[in-house]
């Protein structure tokens, strides 16, 4: 008896390992979830998903935290399940990813169904318009806006991976920072 439980773990280990590295991991399954960071953990995520055989897949934002690497993987994942048969019902608020998967398109507006359309059959300025209720003449129209006063100031930032970083931020603007999986993004 003591045997064959070494026998069935050991087969269950190398299961794990294959669906592993179906998603693009190379990680032991003795890895604990933890010490991985948050791209990894949706990875492993769905293959947990592939590891009960679902016939319907659901993945709300997947992209969210997925390097381009990560991304380009996880879409070939996506390709392969629909080959074999596999729905997917993919969530996301970025368009720009529709177009590398994307059969159908069905767009909500504040929670409520608007319209489902082949998405080889409409165009993405279509799917902003149904999604905000207009058609959108400028998606990032240029605005002139004097700058306030100065209300932050971070000079030479040292922090982690974070080296050497200095900005100024003034009242009324808005400063974005960000960075891909690995790069300091955290820090």
């Amino acid at each position: 008896p003591a045997k064959r439980g070494v026998i069935d773990w050991m087969a269950a280990h190398q299961m794990t390992q294959a669906l592993l590295h179906k998603v693009g991991l190379k990680e032991s399954p003795d890895t604990l979830i933890t010490h991985l960071g948050v791209g990894k953990q949706q990875l492993v995520e769905i293959a947990k998903a592939l590891s009960t055989n679902a016939r319907i897949l659901i993945m709300d934002e997947p992209t969210s935290a997925l390097t381009e690497r990560e991304i380009a993987e996880l879409f070939r994942i996506v390709r392969d399940l629909k080959s074999k048969g596999c729905a997917i019902v993919y969530i996301s608020h970025r368009l720009d990813e529709l177009k590398e998967i994307t059969d159908r398109v069905s767009i909500f507006r504040d929670g409520r169904y608007v319209a489902t359309r082949n998405f080889n059959e409409t165009t993405l300025d279509e799917i902003i318009a149904l999604m905000v209720g207009r058609e959108i003449k400028e998606k990032f129209p240029h605005l002139s806006v004097e700058k306030g006063r100065k209300i932050l100031e971070v000079s030479n930032l040292d922090a982690g991976m974070v080296k050497d970083v200095s900005f100024s931020l003034y009242a009324g603007e808005i400063i974005g920072l960000s960075g891909l999986m690995g790069a300091g993004r955290t820090e």
